[in-house]
């Protein structure tokens, strides 16, 4: 199994992960993104002829130093923790999510690049300001800016040039997805300049990022939204998750400026940090962690579910000497944390901080198993869901709230969800996340209780031998967090 590190360099290194029964070796692979060709485009001078002809060479020596324009903020995340050949290609199912969905994220013009253009360029008399012809003609010409569009990919913290793939090469909408277009097109452009030129006059303004652009011509680059998919099997799952404690990061950067390869992520002209590019970067934390579903007592009964002191999971025993430890621990699958980066500032945090409520931790039920998981009743939640056989106690009110969070992440074509007992079931594919299995006579079940030992299902796994280990699956769980 090998799961690499793809980068604009026509290496190879390994690098070793993993536990005693698991090896993944990650990779470097690619074309010279840094070569001396490279360098000498990037390094453009500050003025040039085309720039010259359209704003006259003073004018174009200030738009040639016009600094980067665009800041996109992500604000929810959700992790799905599910692993298997059709993973990848069901819709519904994804890895992690990544979204903007309130006015705490979205796509907006940095104040940097405000206060520039206003500082330098004048206005067209008798304006007291610039139009947003003005704007939109600086930005779109500007080197810094120009053909920039969003690009979401897993890349190497510290080192964004690095695309984490598990195959030999780099595939759009696979390893790296560019979300949007080309923000110097108008469709993209337009909303944010006015936004700007609504704001001039105002001593302290606040440009309020956007989340939908209603004219962008398909209805992918109507919203700021993505997903990725890598969980294949459950050891590329189990390997990511060691990969983000260490060396991974999601990362929000913009392609180059139409030089070398795709996934080449926009850097600083004059930066002397050779690991600087535009754009964020959220680095998850997982963790074996105790989920709200498990605080029921039965988990197939269609009643109330029957309150139990808080929980923690249990710890695998494994078997004798842990030559099959891996096969039945209890997985790190839950995300607990996000750590938000500034990729332009040698990676240092931006100072955003995320909730990952525990109580926002849903776990998948099998479709065979769906009555542990009923749908709920709209006259109890139009009433508001109270009580002391409920999980948690919750309002109407804040009901509607968590079930947006949630359809996000989990939309109503793909997904049953259970608010009341957090749990979701999928409608379509109903075995991608855990496969009809029969192994050593025994049908396979999954074991939603996380009190109770189970086993993980790598593909390591010594069933039933040397000794009697748990015969039911681990659960697993999409878990969601949102910026604060």
């Amino acid at each position: 199994m090998k799961f690499r590190l793809t980068t604009p360099i026509w290496k190879v290194c390994t690098i070793l992960i993993g536990s005693a029964a698991l090896v993944f070796s990650f990779q470097n692979c690619g074309k010279a993104g840094f070569d001396s060709g490279l360098d000498e485009g990037l390094a453009q001078s500050s003025t040039d002829p085309e720039l010259d002809q359209q704003f006259g060479k003073s004018d174009a020596e200030k738009v040639a130093a016009i600094p980067f324009a665009y800041d996109l903020i992500v604000d929810q995340i959700a992790y799905n923790s599910c692993s298997g050949a059709n993973v990848p290609s069901t819709p519904g199912f994804f890895t992690f999510k990544l979204g903007s969905y309130t006015s705490k994220g979205g796509l907006k013009l940095r104040e940097d690049f405000v206060t520039y253009v206003n500082k330098n360029f004048k206005a067209v008399s008798p304006a007291m300001y610039l139009s947003d012809l003005q704007i939109k003609n600086f930005l779109a010409a500007s080197p810094e800016n120009k053909a920039a569009q969003p690009q979401f990919a897993i890349r190497g913290r510290g080192n964004p040039q690095q695309v984490r793939s598990s195959n030999t090469t780099l595939n759009e909408n696979v390893d790296y997805f560019n979300l949007l277009g080309d923000l110097t097109n108008d469709r993209f452009m337009d909303p944010l300049v006015q936004s700007m030129v609504a704001m001039q006059g105002n001593s302290n303004p606040v440009y309020v990022p956007t989340q939908f652009f209603p004219f962008a011509v398909s209805s992918i680059q109507r919203t700021v939204e993505t997903s990725i998919s890598f969980n294949s099997n459950e050891a590329i799952a189990q390997a990511l998750r060691n990969d983000f404690g260490r060396n991974a990061q999601l990362a929000m950067t913009y392609t180059s400026k139409e030089i070398g390869d795709p996934y080449v992520a926009r850097t600083p002209i004059d930066s002397t940090d050779t690991n600087a590019a535009y754009g964020r970067a959220y680095i998850p934390v997982f963790a074996i962690a105790a989920a709200p579903y498990t605080l029921q007592a039965d988990y197939s009964a269609m009643n109330p579910p029957v309150m139990v002191p808080p929980i923690t999971p249990k710890a695998a025993t494994g078997c004798p000497g842990g030559s099959c430890q891996p096969a039945w621990s209890t997985p790190n699958n839950i995300m607990t944390g996000i750590s938000e980066v500034n990729l332009e500032g040698s990676a240092v945090g931006t100072g955003a901080t995320w909730n990952c409520n525990p109580k926002r931790r849903y776990v998948i039920i099998k479709a065979s198993d769906s009555k542990a998981c009923p749908k709920e009743s709209y006259a109890a939640i139009q009433g508001g869901i109270t009580g002391a056989g409920v999980i948690p106690a919750i309002s109407a009110q804040d009901y509607q709230t968590e079930l947006e969070i949630v359809r996000r992440s989990l939309p109503a074509e793909d997904w049953d969800v259970n608010i009341q007992l957090r749990c979701a079931v999928p409608k379509t594919n109903t075995s991608t996340c855990y496969p009809d299995e029969v192994i050593n006579g025994v049908s396979v079940s999954v074991e939603y209780d996380q009190t109770v030992e189970c086993f993980q299902g790598l593909n390591t796994q010594n069933f039933l031998t040397p000794a009697t280990p748990p015969t039911k699956r681990c659960a697993q769980y999409v878990s969601i967090c949102t910026r604060n």
